[in-house]
């Protein structure tokens, strides 16, 4: 860790974050355990609801809402773990626009591959990205890229078997590859 760096201060706001709103919808639900479809077409990425009436925040919004508390409790875990290693590799900046790009083209990826009646939420496509950035970062470095797409291929079918939004995870992790590749390249430069 860097002298004066914050200590994983970006990871703990956004796990902070996609709690306070789990609670909130949890409250609006009328239920701790699941979040009611109800409130997830409002909250969430609601496919028709985004290319019928435009509802077009949802595509940023349902990176913050779980659908029940052992979803956002699995993607908390992961997103600590991931978060950690982002940033101690890379400024605060990489690690913003590795999330958000990466949960944005997943639930872009949702909206345009999935069927209109689709509802989905999570932040299981910013965590994939994250991930993504991590392997193909070391990758870059190490000159391992052929093995680190293999590892992310991997990984992304064993998670493909959970009833995940594979998509969303795709969208995540190619953004993720793509800038990790680019951090680990500029890296080696500056060397």
């Amino acid at each position: 860790m860097y002298a004066g760096k914050p200590h994983y201060v970006i990871t703990l706001a956004l796990i902070v974050i996609n709690i306070v709103v789990y609670v909130y919808l949890a409250i609006l639900s009328g239920n701790p355990f699941v979040i009611s479809n109800r409130v997830l077409m409002v909250f969430g990425q609601f496919n028709f609801a985004v290319l019928k009436f435009g509802l077009y925040y949802q595509l940023v919004s349902a990176m913050f809402v779980h659908l029940n508390l052992g979803h956002l409790l699995i993607n908390m875990f992961w997103l600590y773990i991931l978060g950690v290693q982002v940033e101690r590799l890379m400024e605060g900046y990489d690690y913003i626009l590795i999330y958000f790009i990466g949960g944005l083209l997943g639930n872009v990826l949702t909206l345009v591959i999935y069927p209109l009646n689709t509802i989905s939420g999570g932040a299981s496509g910013a965590i994939f990205s994250l991930f993504g950035a991590i392997l193909m970062y070391g990758g870059a470095f190490h000159g391992k890229v052929g093995t680190s797409l293999i590892y992310a291929f991997l990984i992304l079918i064993m998670n493909s078997a959970f009833n995940a939004n594979i998509i969303a995870h795709m969208g995540g992790l190619i953004v993720g590859l793509i800038y990790g590749y680019y951090k680990g390249k500029l890296v080696i430069k500056e060397l």
